[in-house]
């Protein structure tokens, strides 16, 4: 349907535990660190 947002491929979505786990080692990541692209839609969008 028109207007609605498309929802992506499985394999380009990670699982709310997978997010959580990410976020929370990034936030202990190394100061050397850098993290050059992220692609992150509102929970919103992302929601059924």
């Amino acid at each position: 349907q028109q207007g609605e947002p498309a929802e992506a491929p499985a394999t380009q979505v990670l699982r709310p535990d997978q997010v959580a786990d990410f976020i929370s080692w990034f936030a202990t990541s190394p100061p050397e660190f850098v993290l050059t692209e992220g692609i992150v839609l509102p929970i919103g969008e992302g929601m059924p």
